[in-house]
């Protein structure tokens, strides 16, 4: 066998340990999102405001108008995460059936 061979497979061996040691993968293990655990176990409630639905679980609250169905709040945490001024969930209106 060549030294040129028997140094390239060398190198590529030493090279697949050290990629596949956890020692490569432990610095990123870092960078990943932490996921909390969800500690509530509240059922859904369900809440009629007059002119509007909420729905509850004690992670995420949702408004909803009665109106026209859209999305008029979501808070998630206490945050809230869409604003109530946001027109981006509106349905298109239906296409005229003269073109």
């Amino acid at each position: 066998m060549s030294k040129a061979r028997l140094l390239f497979g060398s190198m590529f061996l030493a090279l697949a340990v050290l990629l596949s040691s956890s020692a490569i993968a432990q610095p990123a293990a870092h960078l990943l999102p932490k996921v909390a655990k969800v500690t509530v176990n509240s059922p859904v409630t369900l809440t009629d405001n007059g002119d509007s639905w909420t729905l509850d679980n004690g992670i995420v609250k949702m408004t909803v108008p009665k109106r026209d169905g859209n999305l008029s709040s979501l808070v998630y945490h206490g945050v809230e995460i869409r604003p109530a001024a946001s027109t981006g969930n509106r349905r298109p209106p239906a296409p005229s059936p003269h073109g």
